[in-house]
């Protein structure tokens, strides 16, 4: 006998009709809405979304045990055509979002309400115009999503791709994201100074709790401050991610902000140039209050050096200041060269399983810094001996569930002379 409750896939495409059962691929809806009012809530149902581009807006996820995924973020794109139109709200809990691109999703000026329009990819908690939630929301996760040029210029916007929203009680909400890339987001667009405009990629506020793993930011801008900001009674935590050239107009701008939160906690991770007042270098994580900031095996160009209530631990006091040494920045190719002070430089405590790319932790002799782990590349430079650790540019021979790379090597091509399993 077969017990427990069998998963409904729908499918949406963008040559579909909302007419269609969008119970098979070839009678595909062909919004996303509808695909969501027909789930039954709490039922587990599969979203598939086909490879395409959809200008669907204004979302709402408001059935539980739901999965949304496309076909890739390079395949499956939500592109706004329009504007003051966010992209989804999440209202019910248990709720997956994956595999998708959302661009250029936007909330202007011309939204008021205060605090009601944050969060111009999504918005964890509430539909447009609601600034505050008194319901508890759990099992939020976003995985590989890349999150580009979404913004909200609305009065007291926050979260230029992504807010949680303000608990009023004594709720809480739980959002976790996974390998997401966050480039180009706004909160605020006055290229200014502008009053609590913050978290140019995403905004916590209180009750929140996030998680934050393997994920990519650069590029990110703020009229007030952080690329993330964790605002009065949110809490967050950053696992091995990479931050870089994120900007703000305030003069306490960073690429992490900690606004009294409840904890703030930044594992195995790069945060490198962070500018303030627009052009100025500035902090990497910077805090106005808070009753616990941890930072561990994180590299940074600086950090405020008076948190309250901070512990950073020594490997990240050590090293502040010391480049990454990314493959191409410029390009935007946040690898690490070989020799790179972040490779093996993790506590596998706190490392995630896999990297941005799904490259197995470790690869090399410890756990890397940052959103990718480094290949551990055969390079000869001793014999032909596959079994000899100094052939191998981490200097480890690689083991079974590993990926190295082969190179194409002028001598010493690797000799496998006994059975081996990756």
């Amino acid at each position: 006998a077969v017990s427990g409750r069998v998963s409904i896939v729908y499918y949406v495409d963008d040559t579909g009709s909302d007419s269609n059962n969008g119970l098979t691929d070839s009678t595909p809806f062909l919004t996303l809405q509808q695909a969501i009012d027909t789930a039954v809530s709490g039922t587990p149902a599969t979203i598939s979304v086909a490879a395409g581009t959809y200008t669907d807006h204004t979302v709402n996820v408001n059935e539980s045990n739901l999965t949304i995924k496309g076909a890739g973020s390079s395949s499956t794109i939500f592109d706004c055509n329009t504007t003051n139109k966010g992209f989804m709200s999440i209202t019910a809990s248990d709720v997956t979002i994956k595999n998708i691109k959302i661009k250029d999703y936007n909330f202007t000026s011309a939204s008021t309400t205060s605090n009601g329009y944050g969060g111009g990819a999504i918005r964890v908690g509430a539909v447009p115009g609601t600034a505050t939630i008194d319901t508890s929301i759990s099992g939020i996760t976003i995985t590989d999503v890349y999150f580009e040029d979404n913004s909200t210029n609305a009065t007291s916007g926050d979260g230029g791709a992504i807010e949680v929203i303000m608990q009023s009680g004594s709720n809480t909400t739980t959002l976790t994201v996974n390998g997401c890339t966050f480039e180009g987001n706004r909160a605020g667009t006055s290229g200014s100074y502008v009053d609590y405009m913050g978290g140019a990629a995403i905004m916590v506020k209180a009750g929140g709790t996030i998680t934050v793993n393997n994920s990519l930011f650069f590029d990110n801008i703020t009229d007030y401050r952080g690329a993330i900001t964790v605002w009065t009674s949110g809490t967050a935590t950053i696992n091995n991610s990479t931050f870089y050239d994120n900007k703000g107009y305030s003069a306490h701008s960073s690429a992490i902000y900690n606004y009294n939160s409840t904890s703030l906690t930044v594992n195995n991770s790069i945060l490198y140039n962070s500018y303030k007042s627009g052009s100025t270098l500035g902090f990497d994580i910077n805090d106005s209050g808070g009753s616990s900031i941890d930072i561990n095996y994180t590299l940074t160009r600086d950090y405020d050096d008076d948190f309250s209530g901070a512990q950073i631990d020594s490997y990240t006091s050590t090293n502040q200041g010391t480049s990454p040494s990314f493959t191409d920045a410029a390009n935007d190719d946040f690898t690490l060269q070989s020799g790179s002070v972040a490779i093996d430089a993790g506590s596998s405590a706190t490392a995630t399983a896999d990297d941005i790319n799904d490259l197995t932790r470790p690869q090399g002799q410890s756990d890397d810094l940052g959103a990718y782990e480094h290949a551990n590349t055969w390079d000869g430079s001793e014999s032909a001996a596959w079994a000899t650790a100094a052939n191998w540019s981490e200097n480890i021979v690689p083991v079974a569930g590993r990926s190295p790379i082969i190179a194409n090597v002028d001598t010493n091509d690797p000799d496998i002379t006994t059975n081996v399993t990756l």
